[in-house]
């Protein structure tokens, strides 16, 4: 919801929009995450600037008891997805964080507001970079970013929150925390 979102609040303002995937050869990337990633993408014809990265097989690095951690995986996207903006000449690269972010139990250091931050700082110190994390909806918890897209017309039917791999394609489980903010 978050980032299909700013993608199409973006559109709707006049800004050119590269949208960045990662590809983390999980279960729920091919069987969930693809599918939604390919609707989104291609209800607003952004295929030729769409970038799909493909991470290193993460699974195995999952730790257990941590509601699935796998250290350093959201902060090599960060890093990933700034290098894609720098090579493109972007100077800003928004992402899409919301309140609720910091509200689930498997919100991890690598996704709070002051890491990010540190993160683009380090990213820009080593790379004579300027890329500028943009976290619009950091504020914001689901119901505001859906009043958000409904004024956008943004296709969430498009859109998958699910942690799930019970099912594939864009069906929602109901009973996962995503799921559970998704209806409220």
């Amino acid at each position: 919801i978050d980032s299909t979102t700013i993608i199409g609040e973006a559109l709707y303002q006049g800004v050119e929009v590269y949208p960045i995937s990662f590809d983390d050869n999980s279960a729920n990337y091919r069987t969930r995450r693809s599918i939604a990633v390919e609707q989104v993408v291609g209800h607003y014809q952004l295929q030729k600037n769409h970038h799909i990265i493909r991470t290193y097989d993460s699974e195995f690095l999952r730790m257990k008891g941590t509601f699935g951690l796998i250290p350093g995986l959201k902060m090599s996207m960060q890093i990933a997805a700034m290098s894609y903006c720098q090579s493109l000449g972007i100077s800003a690269l928004a992402m899409g964080y919301c309140k609720e972010n910091d509200e689930y139990p498997y919100t991890f250091k690598d996704e709070q507001i002051e890491y990010l931050e540190k993160i683009a700082d380090l990213y820009n110190t080593i790379y004579d970079a300027n890329i500028n994390i943009s976290l619009p909806y950091i504020g914001l918890h689901k119901h505001d970013i859906v009043g958000i897209a409904n004024l956008h017309k943004v296709p969430l039917e498009k859109t998958i929150s699910c942690r799930s791999t019970t099912f594939g394609g864009l069906i929602h489980c109901g009973k996962c925390l995503p799921c559970h903010s998704r209806r409220s």
